[in-house]
Formats: structure tokens, C-alpha cells, sequence
């Protein structure tokens, strides 16, 4: 089962009142429908039902000190026109195991105007185990397209990150630069495992980026994403609930499908040494090269 797509990104401007609409509805709204919307994303012979009190143990949070530093794009990324819109721009890997040495990689793109004020959106692609880089950061809302040379980017003006400060995840382990010493972790992990690295991802990327800890929060996902992005919902609003308080300030979900555009552009792309360096990725963890989608992801529950 590959991602679901549609013919044009034409849901685009949907995709923003939906945004807007979240931010009107707040986070106190949030919790009422989550339980309705979860029980929805089941989808049939990939997710079963889960357990709706299920929580992460913790530790969860390792030292992140420097690491927001170095994950910093100087200068932009190649093929990225000098004259363009000049995006704040942050890529690198968060472990989420480190016994199991799994690191899944994000790329973050601050938005345009008003940052320090826009909510913060973590988005997560289809598949299961297809790129969010791929498929939504170079060829859907994300700022940039890759051109028809695969080498250069042209600006995007319908991009989310003209509302947002946004998070492109590559999650599962072995999706796009993400990746894991444990071979066993190649071979597809559950649903409630993969919901429990984003999760880990998402509380140590905080840590990381600690200015956005009390920022509005959004999940989104495209496809299957959007089974991955309610999980991820959930175990949110259970660790808010365990806490007493709010430590991650949830405020919506948003669901789209895919923009249609040329694959083989965007790994071109990707497969350059130089955009692999200014990405900070190592190249050593991925000897098959970036792959649109990871085959190893289309597991049983």
C-alpha cells in the first residue's frame, strides 16, 4: 500500500482555513473531539484500535545542548536562489534510542513573518515510511520546489511556512535520512512504537528548540501520516494529563493528502553530496542513498 494522492494541490488554501479555524477553535477545545478523531484513523489491515490511556516512560529527555547550533543551515541550501525569500533553516537527526543507536531526521523551516508569534506544526508524510521531506517540504507546502534539473529550488508561494514555523519528520526508522544501528529496527516497527519515537522526537526537539515549548501546537500528516498524527495526538494528551499540567500545548490536528509532482527530481536532489552536507546528514547511515519511501515500513500493527 503506497501513500494516497490527489491530482493537484489545489486543497492548499482548505489547508489554511483549517489552520486558522484550529487556531480560533484554541487548545481548550482540543481534547473534546480527540478520542472521536482517533477512533476515525483507523485503517483497515495496517491499525488497530489502541490503547487510548497509553503513555511513554519516561526518561525521555537527553541533554541538547549546542545541538540547535549545529543543526543551523548557513547560507541556505544548494540550488536555492540568492535573491529569494532567505528562510531561517534548521536540519539534523534527534536519537530517540539510544540503545538501539535509532535517529530519526527533521527538517524545520521557521516561517517568513512573525515568527517569534506563529504556532509550531509538526508534519508527518504517508506511506507508511514515505519522506515528509520528499513529499510535502520539496513537493508539496514546504518553502521550496526542486526544479525539473534537480538541482536547483524555486520558491513556493503557497507554503505553509507563510502561516507557520513548520517540522518535517522522517519517520519511520530507514524513512528518507533517517536511520538506526539495530538492523531488526529495518524490518517495520508497530504503530504504537513509531507513535512512540515521534513522540520522543517531538519532546526532545523541544528541548532543543525550548522557545517553542510553549508555542500552539499542531500535528499534521498527509495519508497513512494522518493515522501516525493522531496517535501522536493521543499519547500528547496523555502525558499533558499525567503531568497535571500542560507541558506540550496541543491545539489542533490537520490532514491533507499529497501534492503530485516528480520524485525523481526531488532524489536527485536529495542524493547530492553537497545538499546532503548542508543538511548535516551522514551519508554513512544511508548506503542505499534517500529513497522516496522505505519498503520496510509496510508492517502489521
Amino acid at each position: 500500500m503506497r501513500r494516497s494522492s490527489s491530482s493537484s494541490f489545489k486543497a492548499f488554501p482548505s489547508l489554511l482555513c483549517l489552520l486558522l479555524l484550529l487556531l480560533l477553535v484554541g487548545p481548550a477545545r482540543a481534547r473534546v473531539p480527540a478520542v472521536e478523531f482517533v477512533n476515525k484513523m483507523m485503517v483497515e489491515g495496517l491499525s488497530k484500535d489502541w490503547d487510548m490511556t497509553a503513555s511513554v516512560a519516561e526518561p525521555l529527555v537527553v541533554p541538547q545542548t549546542g545541538s540547535k547550533e549545529s543543526d543551523l543551515i548557513v547560507g541556505g541550501l544548494p540550488g536555492q536562489r540568492a535573491k529569494g525569500v532567505q528562510y531561517t533553516q534548521y536540519a539534523g537527526y534527534v536519537t530517540v534510542d539510544a540503545t538501539a543507536g535509532r535517529a530519526l531526521f527533521y527538517y524545520f523551516v521557521e516561517a517568513i513573518h512573525n515568527a517569534t508569534s506563529r504556532p509550531l506544526v509538526l508534519w508527518l508524510s504517508s506511506g507508511p515510511g514515505c519522506s515528509s521531506l520528499g513529499d510535502q517540504a520539496l513537493m508539496g507546502h514546504g518553502p521550496y520546489r526542486v526544479s525539473k534539473n534537480g538541482q536547483t529550488l524555486h520558491g513556493n508561494k503557497d507554503s505553509l511556512v507563510q502561516v507557520a514555523n513548520v517540522i518535517y519528520l522522517e519517520s519511520t526508522t530507514g524513512t528518507g535520512f533517517s536511520y538506526s544501528n539495530t538492523s531488526s529496527d529495518y524490518k517495520g516497527l508497530s504503530d504504537r512504537k513509531i507513535s512512540e519515537d515521534n513522540f520522543r522526537f517531538l519532546v526532545n526537539w523541544l528541548e532543543r528548540f525550548p522557545e517553542y515549548k510553549e508555542r500552539m501546537f499542531f500535528v499534521g500528516g498527509e495519508g497513512y501520516g494522518g493515522s501516525y498524527a493522531a496517535q501522536l495526538m493521543q499519547l500528547i494528551l496523555n502525558h499533558n494529563d499525567a503531568s497535571g499540567h500542560t507541558n506540550i500545548a496541543f491545539t489542533g490536528i490537520l490532514v491533507d493528502s499529497l501534492y503530485e509532482c516528480s520524485e525523481q527530481n526531488v532524489a536527485e536532489y536529495l542524493n547530492t553530496p553537497e545538499v546532503q552536507k548542508a543538511l548535516h546528514v551522514n551519508p554513512a547511515t544511508i548506503p542505499q542513498g534517500w529513497r522516496q519511501c522505505n519498503e520496510y515500513s509496510f508492517h502489521k500493527p
